[in-house]
């Protein structure tokens, strides 16, 4: 996207009170709504569990966090390690989704660090163990996964991952997830399926400011 067309981009952020909010505190906003969901979908599975599994289970997951993670955010053990020893973890809860918010963790770390192919590893590993558990587990796994994708500038898996954001009976953030494919395919150089892709944010989403950016996307290829 051209300098001029990220300054439009910030100038419809920043129209109301709640886009300057956004504008300046994205990366807060972001985690304050994962933990609000994560807080609800956590509470919606583990509740169908008994008391005694859960507490098991919890007990296992916190024992890892306290004493495993903590090494891998002192540095204290190798990014393979980790995620092998992460591994054995899943083996051992399964489904259990109280997994997730450690997964995540994990991988932001391994993100912030720049070790992508260690995030990668740990949100597919979760996938492949949590994903039938609940679908709003499956949406955050792809939601990350397709995070962690584009910026290894696998634009491909970014798209799969996308996409089965889209299929999924979870109906969250849909606007941003067409206005992400549409980005992403206008990278690939894939100008048709942008435009298809930015043109339904605008015709379904029109009130949002995701359809202020799509038609600005839209403008910029005209």
């Amino acid at each position: 996207m051209s300098n001029k067309m990220m300054s439009y981009v910030d100038e419809e952020l920043n129209r109301t009170e709640i886009g300057q909010f956004v504008a300046r505190n994205k990366v807060f906003v972001i985690s304050v709504i994962i933990a609000i969901f994560l807080g609800v979908i956590l509470w919606g599975v583990t509740s169908n569990m008994s008391e005694k599994q859960q507490q098991e289970m919890s007990q296992v997951v916190y024992d890892f966090e306290k004493n495993t993670f903590k090494q891998l955010e002192e540095k204290k053990i190798e990014g393979k390690d980790y995620v092998d020893k992460f591994a054995n973890l899943l083996k051992v809860t399964g489904s259990y989704s109280g997994t997730l918010t450690l997964s995540i963790q994990s991988a932001d770390l391994f993100i912030e660090r720049g070790e992508l192919n260690f995030a990668k590893e740990i949100l597919e590993k979760s996938h492949n163990e949590l994903k039938g558990s609940n679908p709003f587990v499956a949406w955050f796994l792809n939601h990350r996964l397709a995070v962690v994708y584009e910026d290894s500038n696998d634009l491909e898996n970014a798209v799969t991952y996308l996409k089965k954001m889209n299929s999924s009976s979870v109906k969250l953030l849909e606007s941003k997830v067409y206005l992400d494919l549409g980005r992403i395919y206008l990278k690939m150089g894939k100008k048709e399926d942008a435009m298809i892709n930015f043109k339904y944010v605008v015709d379904h989403f029109s009130d949002s400011n995701f359809a202020k950016i799509a038609k600005l996307y839209l403008n910029d290829m005209n």
